[in-house]
């Protein structure tokens, strides 16, 4: 399997992702675009809610591809950032998320994920 690249998540039910956009406003600002950027090669998957026009919240997690439409993922970073400032959050869980093609776009999907 070859996922790597950047995909845009259109839909999604992960209640860490829901709990942020949902909270944008308490930031002054609203939530744009969500991204899920997987580089099997580096070894990487990063998350990123963008909030315009200067923030993002970013999760860094090592990802390994499992075979088949598998890559299991580990967090280990993330933050809150906007204009010239920079706040840590301590990142939890692991688990692992698949692809589906769907209208000749591949599309990060997920399917198990665990916090420990």
């Amino acid at each position: 399997m070859h996922c790597s690249a950047a995909y845009s998540q259109l839909y999604g039910e992960h209640q860490e992702t829901l709990f942020i956009l949902k909270r944008a406003p308490w930031f002054r600002t609203v939530a744009g675009d969500v991204f899920q950027i997987i580089d099997l090669a580096a070894g990487t998957l990063q998350n990123v809610i963008t909030f315009p026009p200067d923030g993002a919240f970013l999760v860094d997690s090592s990802a390994v591809d499992q075979g088949g439409r598998r890559v299991g993922f580990k967090f280990n970073g993330a933050s809150l950032r906007g204009r010239g400032w920079k706040y840590g959050v301590p990142p939890r869980g692991t688990g692992w998320c698949g692809t589906l093609d769907a209208r000749r776009n591949l599309i990060a999907h997920p399917f198990g994920h665990s916090c420990a």
